[in-house]
């Protein structure tokens, strides 16, 4: 895969970024029903902008969904039931709330991220163990265009659902056509680096946004 250094990279593209990210960890929580999931997430979201993507992966299926200014919202309208629940995550453009299942309770991480322009160390200083020479222009993060499974269309309610032969299929809440398919999901992995060696290495990720097969926004149901 080729790496780009670009501001819109291509679906076919690693693009590697300088951003500042902030991390909240949480303390354990215990979450009954649906109520209590869609409370906390309204609670401890806190992104800038509206609407945020919702992926929901539960004990039997693994359905998407958003949360705007009026609330959750759930594929097929079904809600999400914390007792089948296993991770979710609520993300946009600038952050992500990850939620997984810990036993009988969650844990959680609230990841805010910042683009910045490189910040150029003075002689002397040091980040993370390494001298400032070695870390001037070293990236942050790098943004990945994965492709969906599903390159069918077919209508569904509330909205619409995409699909293979197989039968394997899910509905977005976006109006779709099916010249849009598959749909590709902008991953953003996030770097460190090996203080022995100097190797890169993925250390956390996120999910930032669904777009069409082209990288294009999609139009919200």
């Amino acid at each position: 895969m080729t790496i780009s250094k670009t501001d819109a990279p291509p679906q076919h593209f690693v693009a590697l970024r300088k951003v500042a990210s902030e991390v909240q960890h949480g303390e354990q929580i215990y979450l009954e029903t649906t109520a209590d999931l869609e409370s906390f997430l309204i609670e401890q979201t806190a992104l800038p902008g509206y609407p945020l993507w919702l992926l929901a992966f539960e004990d039997y299926r693994v359905s998407w969904g958003y949360l705007n200014e009026s609330g959750l919202h759930f594929s097929g309208g079904k809600a999400i039931e914390p007792i089948y629940l296993q991770e979710l995550r609520l993300f946009g453009p600038d952050g992500e709330l990850y939620l997984w299942r810990n036993d009988e309770n969650f844990r959680y991480r609230l990841r805010r991220d910042r683009a910045e322009p490189p910040k150029f160390l003075q002689v002397g200083e040091e980040k993370n163990g390494y001298p400032a020479s070695a870390l001037d222009e070293l990236p942050d993060t790098a943004d990945e265009w994965q492709v969906l499974w599903g390159t069918q269309l077919r209508p569904g309610t509330p909205w619409p659902l995409v699909q293979e032969e197989r039968g394997v299929q899910f509905a977005v809440p976006h109006s779709l056509t099916s010249n849009q398919l598959p749909l590709r999901l902008l991953v953003r992995h996030y770097l460190n680096y090996d203080k022995a060696t100097g190797l890169a290495y993925y250390h956390d990720l996120r999910l930032v946004e669904l777009r069409d097969q082209q990288c294009q926004p999609l139009n919200w149901i």
